[in-house]
């Protein structure tokens, strides 16, 4: 039985939905002799049981998915981190998804198996008996070592595509606010996002870092060395959609998460393992933990024995969801086999 996972992306996303999967869930699948093999694009000759696909895909693949499941009997999966019906805003991916719609409405209706990344977007999709929900995962050395002394000045971060641009938007008063009280004490870092919001182009020690590939990424997080990291996002169902990958991120380089108080990160627990902001109160959020070092490196140290337990690869339970989603790939009833 041979599954071919085909992802040509070299984004975060493919790191966490196809890379990390695959090389912690292969060898227990080649036991159970399933071989899971990966692919940037669909070889010739090859003719897998199965075939995954993540995201939006080109009309070409999709007619060569229906030919091969009509002809061939193969299984088609479809794997899924974005609510691509719901997206914010305007822009290019809004264009691209709307424009796709046909694409993925087949899609979604051909597939044998979905797996998404989140609970929402799985009740969002509403066909539960085909769709498995397999969350991210982290490598437990990703941690990064962080000095617990006092660091001045303190470093922000807020890290998002350009999709995210109204969500960083929103809080640009209050970091504005912060910085001109605490001129030199804070270093604010954004990294990607359509722009540098406006009001933030005037303020002293702000830097804007472009979107850039995933290895160049967490270089720069390590460089950086953030204190806090900001992850506001607006109440819409595509944010509530999302992953609490920037929960993990912020965990695995040291920094203490300050996050909105909607999903994707109702799994942070408030004033243990972060900060939900259910009242706006961003500017007083953030202040609280640029004078309070102690609070900072307890969320850290709290976040870090959570993600360890419950978001590792090298936790069996935690990749659990992944090798049933492989099986049911496979073709494998998983209520039997396990």
């Amino acid at each position: 039985m041979i599954i071919l996972d085909i992802d040509p992306s070299t984004a975060s996303r493919a790191i966490h939905r196809s890379l990390l999967p695959g090389r912690y869930c292969g060898e227990a699948l080649s036991a159970e002799g399933i071989e899971l093999k990966q692919s940037p694009g669909i070889p010739r000759g090859v003719f897998p049981d199965a075939y995954i696909v993540h995201g939006f895909i080109d009309r070409s693949v999709l007619y060569y998915l229906d030919a091969v499941q009509q002809l061939g009997g193969r299984r088609v999966v479809w794997e899924l981190d974005d609510n691509l019906w719901q997206l914010p805003g305007t822009g290019r991916l809004v264009e691209r998804a709307r424009m796709a719609r046909s694409v993925i409405d087949t899609l979604r209706g051909m597939a044998d198996l979905i797996i998404v990344s989140t609970q929402e977007l799985a009740r969002f999709l509403n066909w539960p008996e085909k769709t498995i929900v397999c969350p991210n995962l982290v490598e437990r050395n990703w941690f990064l070592a962080r000095d617990e002394r006092p660091a001045t000045p303190v470093k922000i971060v807020w890290s998002g595509s350009w999709v995210h641009q109204q969500d960083i938007e929103s809080i640009t008063p209050a970091i504005v606010q912060l910085l001109q009280e605490e001129d030199g004490g804070v270093e604010v870092s954004i990294l990607g996002g359509e722009r540098l919001p406006r009001a933030l182009r005037s303020c002293s020690h702000v830097t804007h870092h472009r979107w850039q590939e995933v290895g160049k990424y967490r270089e720069n997080l390590a460089n950086l060395s953030p204190d806090i990291w900001l992850a506001p996002v607006l109440d819409h169902p595509y944010n509530r959609a999302k992953t609490n990958v920037k929960w993990l991120e912020a965990t695995c380089s040291g920094a203490a998460f300050v996050g909105s108080d909607i999903e994707p990160y109702r799994c942070v627990r408030h004033d243990e393992t972060g900060l939900l902001v259910s009242d706006g109160d961003w500017y007083g959020a953030m202040r609280g933990l640029v004078f309070d070092v102690a609070k900072r490196h307890a969320l850290v140290r709290n976040a870090r024995e959570r993600v360890s337990k419950s978001y590792a690869w090298d936790q069996v339970e935690a990749r659990r969801p992944w090798l049933d989603a492989f099986r049911r790939a496979a073709g494998i009833d998983v209520l039997q086999s396990s």
